[in-house]
């Protein structure tokens, strides 16, 4: 599969997904339309159930204050659809915010790994494979075992945001960035 596929299908689940969250926005308000409705059916029903007869500035006041009523909530509904899109928009940016932090990261620690296990001065240490790096570290004692499963699962993770082969929450993104310092620190 070429970059390109895989850059349009990345835009159509994203393009799915924004619809369906409106969709279900747009279905909230609905839900808001019909309890308004419904309300107002059985206040007419009422209304038309009084014995008393209403004038007409009674009649006026009672229209004004239903139409009131019913702008109230439709402002209401309105406002919700618009917070929870300002809502989605925001944790949409913080995530891509969270993958860029995160990628940045993992280019330092993967120059920092090589430069580590084969010296800076080596022109050639950019070819070498990351794992042969990590496995000259923990030979020399600079990494330990724990740190090279870690490794194994920040190689996971950063497949998975390169290749975009599943999704990674922002806080387990969060969460490698923290692992990442602490093996750069290792490394100072």
């Amino acid at each position: 599969m070429d970059t390109e596929d895989t850059d349009d299908q990345i835009a159509e689940l994203e393009f799915r997904t924004r619809r369906v969250a409106t969709y279900g926005l747009i279905l909230n308000l609905y839900g808001y339309l019909g309890a308004l409705i419904s309300v107002g059916a059985l206040g007419y029903l009422l209304f038309n159930q009084l014995v008393a007869e209403l004038t007409n500035i009674e009649r006026l006041s009672l229209f004004a204050a239903l139409s009131g009523a019913f702008i109230s909530i439709i402002s209401f509904a309105m406002s919700n659809f618009r917070k929870n899109q300002v809502r989605r928009d925001r944790d949409l940016a913080l995530h891509h915010e969270a993958v860029g932090r995160f990628l940045s990261a993992w280019s330092e620690l993967e120059k920092s790994l090589r430069a580590a296990a084969f010296g800076s001065a080596n022109k050639e240490s950019d070819e070498h494979r990351l794992r042969d790096a990590i496995g000259v570290l923990r030979n020399e004692k600079k990494l330990d075992v724990m740190d090279g499963l870690k490794f194994s699962d920040l190689i996971q993770l950063r497949n998975s945001l390169v290749h975009r082969s599943s999704y990674v929450s922002k806080s387990e993104i969060d969460e490698a960035l923290e692992e990442i310092v602490k093996i750069l620190s290792k490394l100072m």
